[in-house]
């Protein structure tokens, strides 16, 4: 059996138009993760741990400046790979690369690097993204980058808390209840990671999944006074779909020291078809605004407040089908609706939040079918202008069922 994910990576926390330098290579991690414009290649670069194929990657591009063409590339092992797709000067929309494709193996190193042509103009790149097809099972990449304020882990024997997916917006918490995301996807978490670009610590940090209020078996152990990527390329955790999961660290006795964790995350490997695409947060984010306003359903979850929707639009390469959609809150004061958005019109999913209270919200009962290529987002609205805190969105991705012709018509077979 192989299914398909897509990997997106979006940009809403920093201002996705600073790409202004001409001739400059912004490299991009490929991961439901912030998009933060950086020029070092290593920072983003991701470990493959399976045989898979990359495919349809894409740029989409919302204002665009610039009197030159861009391009973006995939990368492997610090080299272009086959597939580019040049983004024309003074021009929006999507542009991808249909055509070529990109095979990867364990240990490769994977992002995306998006290379300006000449000048100084700006261009919005609402989101990257590309589809990822394992050679086998349903396999697709927790990731949470930083936005651009790396967090840092300075107190002695403290556990801190953050998203094993989305985004690390300047801090941890010393609990998980803001920064767990519901799974509503069964399976396995293995190869957790995390990326450490500074330590001082004189005494080991450890770092893992913590899964349902308690710590699971995934976990590494941060050298002290030492940078670089830990991962766990030895246990795992069996996923239900009740589960709520996100990433602990937790610091030996010294003080006056600190270390800066760039990045981390885990593999998942589904149990069936499904897998879940996740934007979520480290420190809740405030909206008190009759305006409808707009976020990405992966990635980054924005900033709340953007009334642009194209700006909070992902791209998702292949047919599929779209379920659970889900809106975790952290403090609710007024009745808020969160809508699916295909192709920039509502879609047949819908939450309303309560007007108080905190928890999470989720439409158990409809659904919505993209066809290749498809627009998608998420619109709040609200007719009150209290302000609430919100910690994060998700929804649950799976292959469209198709029903089996002949005698056995009625049955419904999922394709994969």
């Amino acid at each position: 059996m192989t299914t398909t994910n897509s990997l997106l990576a979006c940009n809403n926390c920093l201002s996705p138009s600073n790409m202004t330098s001409g001739s400059t290579s912004y490299y991009i991690p490929l991961g439901n993760v912030c998009n933060n414009n950086v020029t070092t290649e290593s920072q983003v670069q991701s470990t493959e741990r399976a045989s898979a194929t990359y495919s349809n990657l894409y740029a989409l591009i919302q204002a665009n400046s610039r009197s030159t063409a861009s391009t973006i590339k995939f990368r492997k092992n610090t080299a272009n790979g086959n597939q580019s797709a040049s983004i024309t000067a003074s021009t929006t929309g999507t542009f991808q690369d249909a055509t070529n494709t990109d095979s990867v193996v364990a240990t490769d190193l994977t992002c995306a690097v998006l290379v300006t042509g000449t000048g100084s103009s700006s261009q919005t790149v609402a989101s990257v993204g590309v589809q990822y097809t394992p050679a086998s099972g349903c396999i697709s990449k927790y990731v949470a980058y930083n936005n651009g304020i790396i967090p840092t882990l300075a107190s002695p024997s403290a556990t801190s808390h953050a998203p094993v997916a989305g985004t690390w917006n300047t801090l941890f918490q010393s609990a998980d209840t803001d920064v767990k995301f519901p799974v509503r996807s069964s399976g396995t978490i293995s190869n957790c990671f995390v990326n450490v670009s500074s330590n001082t610590r004189t005494t080991a940090t450890t770092a893992g999944i913590r899964k349902t209020g308690s710590a699971g078996n995934n976990s590494v152990s941060i050298t002290a006074t030492t940078t670089g990527t830990f991962e766990d390329t030895t246990h795992t955790d069996s996923i239900g779909t009740s589960d709520n999961l996100s990433l602990y660290f937790t610091t030996g006795s010294d003080t006056s020291t600190s270390a800066a964790i760039r990045w981390g995350g885990a593999l998942f490997t589904s149990s069936g078809t499904n897998s879940d695409l996740v934007a979520s947060v480290s420190n809740s984010r405030a909206r008190g605004t009759t305006s409808n306003t707009y976020v990405h359903v992966t990635g980054d979850f924005g900033l709340l407040t953007n009334t642009t929707e194209g700006i909070c639009q992902d791209v998702v390469p292949f047919a599929c089908r779209l379920t659970n959609l889900r809106v975790k809150v952290s403090l609710q004061n007024s009745i808020t609706t969160w809508t699916m958005r295909i192709n920039g019109a509502s879609g047949n999913q819908s939450v309303s939040t309560a007007a108080s209270g905190s928890g999470v919200y989720e439409d158990t009962t409809n659904h919505d079918d993209l066809t290749a290529n498809a627009k998608i987002g998420v619109q709040i609205s609200s007719a009150s202008s209290s302000t609430s805190n919100y910690d994060g969105v998700a929804v649950t991705i799976q292959p469209v069922p198709a029903i089996v012709s002949g005698s056995g018509s009625g049955l419904l077979q999922v394709m994969c």
